[in-house]
């Protein structure tokens, strides 16, 4: 990519969304006033790909999604729900 990611605040990889590291697999602590753009990972840009973001929702969807936290802490749970809320969103 082509501009500044934050790294994972586990494994300190790289992260391609702020909301989550595939590489630890971790959900990741996010800023209150997160845009859309850091949210799916792509710089500022009007000229991204429909097919390439429709996979990065896709790929963050699979990875956020609340049902895969169940018996995880509450404060898991929250998290996997406010990301999956911000990423809907984003989406849109």
């Amino acid at each position: 990519m082509a501009f500044d990611q934050p790294a994972c605040n586990k494994c300190e990889t790289t992260l391609v969304s702020q909301l989550f590291c595939f590489s630890c697999k971790t959900l990741q602590h996010f800023p209150k006033g997160i845009d859309f753009f850091e949210v799916l990972g792509f710089p500022v840009s009007f000229e991204i790909k429909s097919a390439e973001l429709e996979l990065r929702y896709q790929e963050l969807s699979l990875e956020l999604h609340p049902d895969f936290y169940g018996s995880s802490s509450e404060s898991e749970k929250l998290l996997s729900e406010t990301a999956t809320a911000i990423l809907n969103s984003a989406y849109k």
